[in-house]
């Protein structure tokens, strides 16, 4: 966490014990569905327009992620994690607010459980003009690919990084939920860097802020993600526990949204609560002043 966020009060942090006591259903109920599925090793055809930057397919890592994976290896190789968690040393959960804002981070997390599209969500956003960040995992983009081109041209959000398989990062296969993190340095790396190049070969876009699956992670995982010039960004108050709770519940747990806060909710679990506790959400944080910003806005560049 950003130590210029040591005054938050104890109140507006809860919600972080608060998501891990939650258990299963409070952040891994966002799709993780398979975590033993293949490993994608090469971008997938992408949408027709724009034309992406030409790139042939390979299983092996590119030249560049193989050079960036040499430098974290030498680096960190050998190194044992000491923490776990949500809140681990170098991940942003908060910001020191400039006025009343604050941010909405949403995520979709893909696989068999969670490649829905709450449209309805992201219309919300678009009516009242919220902008918000959206991490996106990649079997989610893969899965849709000209809803992520809107999304991705869309100025109103940022996209950020959900992962390749929307596993914890980790370094020693350490569990989140009874979901198994990635095995090691080299798997964690891929997690991110595989992601990375996705959006970078298929949209020409820099992915510059990432969360895990199941936003947990270990401080030498997060370390890693800093070598590759990814900020690990999870949050402070958890709006919709996984997609799982009502809108008067999601209603409920923004109504505590304060300037400084980065919110959590998702949006590819279109028959959940979210949308519609929202909705009401935005407006009665508005008739408190607070301003909702993107990441990008709100916090320096990484």
């Amino acid at each position: 966490m950003c130590t210029s966020c040591a005054d938050l009060s104890l109140g507006r942090r809860m919600f972080l014990g608060a998501a891990a006591a939650a258990g299963l259903t409070a952040l891994s109920a966002c799709g993780n569905g398979d975590p033993g599925a293949e490993r994608p090793t090469s971008p997938s055809p992408s949408p027709a327009s724009p034309t992406p930057r030409p790139t042939a397919p390979s299983p092996t890592p590119s030249e560049t992620e193989q050079t960036s994976l040499e430098q974290v290896e030498e680096s960190l190789d050998g190194r044992s994690p000491k923490q776990w968690g949500l809140d681990v040393t170098g991940v942003v959960t908060s910001f020191a607010a400039s006025g009343n804002r604050a941010v909405l981070t949403l995520d979709a997390c893909g696989g068999p459980a969670g490649s829905g599209y709450d449209e309805r969500l992201i219309e919300v956003l678009r009516s009242t003009s919220t902008p918000a960040t959206l991490f996106i995992n990649k079997r989610w983009a893969q899965e849709h690919r000209s809803v992520t081109q809107e999304l991705v041209g869309d100025p109103l959000f940022e996209i950020a990084n959900h992962g390749t398989r929307h596993l914890p990062l980790s370094v020693t296969g350490r569990a989140a939920y009874g979901i198994s993190g990635t095995a090691n340095l080299r798997d964690a790396h891929a997690e991110i860097a595989q992601n990375q190049d996705y959006f970078r070969d298929t949209y020409g876009l820099e992915l510059r802020r990432f969360r895990s699956g199941t936003a947990h992670a270990d401080e030498v995982a997060v370390e890693m993600a800093q070598m590759l010039g990814v900020e690990v960004v999870n949050f402070s108050l958890n709006a919709d526990a996984g997609a799982t709770h009502s809108p008067s519940e999601v209603h409920a747990a923004l109504a505590a949204v304060q300037p400084g806060d980065i919110c959590i909710g998702h949006f590819n679990q279109p028959s959940s609560g979210t949308a519609d506790g929202v909705a009401s959400a935005l407006e009665a944080a508005a008739e408190r002043g607070i301003e909702w910003a993107t990441l990008e806005q709100a916090l320096p560049r990484p």
